[in-house]
This record gives structure tokens, C-alpha cells and sequence, in this order.
């Protein structure tokens, strides 16, 4: 019987070494090779910007983000999380009307520490003169999302150059131990394997894949394909409430004044910065989710004081009325649609 188990268990223990050695060989996200993962981006980014109509979009967004912001040298950008991905020079009126450039460096659910990582590579570019920040009601919080983890040591030199405590962004424990989980995790596993052919392929222009569901322009913007807009076609009672990643703290008194110090670094350069609320479907703001306003009012109240005491401007508002949108203007609760976003006002919100 002890024979019988000690056989067990070596075969368990050899499986679970195999896929752990698969995850953290391959490792399609660049958990364990960071540099690789770096190199990787930079060759998207190469052929994006070298690209007509844009490429079909990969897994690695934050990456992709990150070596987009530092291969360009715009005089404006925006950032910001989903709710900006749209935005160009083109459909977003007021950098059409300041600006001569407009890169979009917005990610996924978009967190402080993002916001801060992108704030501290922007410090150094010269050509800088306008940032647009876009706001989510989850914004004012640390670890709304744990996707910045991606760029950590980014974050770490960020804080560094933003004069700001970068040791509560290392590796602690729980972190290290999510590593390891990671390494024996099977999603992962069949992740990687189906990344073997050829990663490379994954530089797929968008006139060659009419299928995508998503596509990253040369500047950074989303657009959103046909098919893609039909499966999410306006509701005048959105199925969302609003509710995404909103959280107690709706603000964080510590982040708020970290956001303030990072964005001083600009300013002082004579950046003007501006933040940017995107509005939600009508049906949000019937409170369904009473925490939904809450965090709303909390996170606007924030945005305008910071405004005030930093010299920013405020654009915008979580409520459409304010932008003159109705619900046949968004395609779920939170995002406006690409057809909308030109006609779409952005009132000044500095004052209540």
C-alpha cells in the first residue's frame, strides 16, 4: 500500500511539475519573463504604428500600452480605462480643438496604480502638453484590479521619479504565492499551448482577420467590429447596473493624495491636465444599485477639489443627461458608442 502511494504521488507530483514547467517556459502573459514580454510588445507596437488599419488585438494590453506611450511622443494623451478606448483626435472634440496629436494609452479596467505607472513615464516626454484622465467611480481606491501587477517594476520606477513610496508596490508574500498557483494553474496551461505554434502570428493586421472582435488603431484607440456591435446593441434598460469594481472606499483619502503628487510633476512642466468622467447609460442612474451613486457623487467631489488644488480642468460627468446622450447612445451600461462619441458634449464640471 505504501508503494502503491509513493508511485501516487510521484505521479502527481511529476504532473504538476510538467505543467508548472510549461507555464513558466511559454508563459504567453510574461508573468516569469517580464523582459521577454517587454521585447514582445515593442515588436507590436512597431507594426502597429507601422500598420494602415490597425492590428487585431492580443493579450498583452498593458505591455502594449506601455511601449506605445514610450515610443511616441505626443503632444497629447489620454488615459483612462475602457470608457476612453475610442477616443481619437477625431471623435473626442475637445483635443480636436487643442491638440495636435492624441495617443491612446487607456487599458482595461484601469486602476490607480495603472494611472500612476503611465503618470511616471509621461514625467520625461518632452513634447508633452495635455493628458486627459479619464475617472472611473473605481479610480480613487488601491487594487480595484489586480492587472497592474503586469508592470510592477514600472510602477516601482514611476513612484521613484514621481517622488512617491514605491516599496508597498514590491512582491510580498501573497503575491509570491499567487505566482506559484499560477505556475500549476491548467487555465494557463492550455493558454500556453495554444500559444506554440507561432506567437508571432498573433501580429495579425486587421484587413486580414474581418472576424475580430477588436481592433488597436495606430493611435492606441479600440474600435469595435460589426458583428461585435450587434451582439451589444443599445437597451433602453441596460442589463448592467453600473455596479463594475465599485467598492468601499469609494475614495481613498492616501491615493488622492498620491494621484495629486504625481500629477504636481506635470503640471509644474506646464502639462495641463484633464480629467475626464464618461458617462453611463441612463438606466444606471436610477440607483438601482444605490452604492453605483454613491460612489459616483464620492468620486466627482474628489475629482473637482484635486482639480481645484492642482490647477486642472474637469470634463465631463457619469450622468448623460449632462452630455446630452439617451440610452440609443451606449452599447452597455458604461460605454458609449463609437458613432456617439462625436456628437457627445463634455461639459465643464469643475464646479458642482
Amino acid at each position: 500500500m505504501s508503494r502503491y502511494l509513493a508511485t501516487l504521488l510521484g505521479a502527481a507530483a511529476s504532473c504538476l511539475l510538467a505543467i508548472a514547467s510549461i507555464n513558466c517556459i511559454v508563459d504567453i502573459n510574461g508573468v516569469y519573463h517580464p523582459a521577454e514580454r517587454s521585447r514582445w510588445a515593442a515588436d507590436y507596437v512597431a507594426a502597429l504604428r507601422a500598420s494602415t488599419g490597425g492590428l487585431v488585438f492580443i493579450p498583452y494590453e498593458r505591455p502594449v500600452k506601455l511601449a506605445l506611450l514610450r515610443s511616441t511622443d505626443a503632444d497629447c494623451y489620454v488615459t483612462g480605462s475602457s470608457q476612453q478606448m475610442q477616443l481619437t483626435l477625431d471623435n473626442f472634440a475637445p483635443a480636436h480643438a487643442s491638440c495636435r496629436s492624441l495617443v491612446n494609452i487607456t487599458e482595461s479596467a484601469a486602476t490607480f496604480e495603472d494611472l500612476l505607472t503611465q503618470i511616471g513615464e509621461l514625467a520625461d516626454h518632452p513634447g508633452l502638453r495635455r493628458l486627459y484622465v479619464g475617472v472611473a467611480p473605481w479610480m480613487l481606491r488601491r487594487g480595484a484590479d489586480a492587472r497592474w501587477t503586469e508592470e510592477r517594476m514600472a510602477l516601482q520606477h514611476a513612484c521613484t521619479r514621481l517622488g512617491l513610496d514605491a516599496s508597498r508596490y514590491r512582491l510580498a508574500l501573497t503575491d509570491r504565492l499567487k505566482l506559484l498557483h499560477n505556475a500549476i494553474n491548467s487555465d494557463y496551461l492550455w493558454r500556453n499551448l495554444q500559444s506554440l505554434p507561432d506567437r508571432k502570428a498573433l501580429i495579425v493586421a486587421a484587413a486580414q482577420a474581418e472576424d475580430a472582435d477588436r481592433v488597436m488603431l495606430p493611435d492606441g484607440s479600440f474600435w469595435y467590429s460589426r458583428l461585435y456591435l450587434l451582439a451589444h446593441a443599445p437597451r433602453q434598460q441596460s442589463e448592467g447596473d453600473g455596479s463594475y469594481k465599485i467598492a468601499q472606499p469609494y475614495v481613498s483619502a492616501a491615493v488622492l493624495e498620491e494621484l495629486g503628487t504625481a500629477l504636481t510633476v506635470l503640471t509644474r512642466r506646464g502639462v495641463q491636465v484633464v480629467f475626464l468622467l464618461a458617462p453611463y447609460h441612463p438606466s444606471v442612474m436610477g440607483c438601482r444599485q444605490p452604492q453605483v451613486c454613491e460612489a459616483m457623487t464620492a468620486v466627482t467631489v474628489a475629482v473637482r477639489e484635486l482639480a481645484s488644488r492642482i490647477g486642472a480642468q474637469v470634463l465631463g460627468s457619469y450622468d448623460p443627461a449632462l452630455s446630452d446622450l439617451s440610452w440609443r447612445d451606449f452599447y452597455d451600461d458604461m460605454h458609449i458608442s463609437a458613432d456617439a462619441l462625436g456628437r457627445t458634449s463634455w461639459p465643464s464640471a469643475l464646479t458642482p
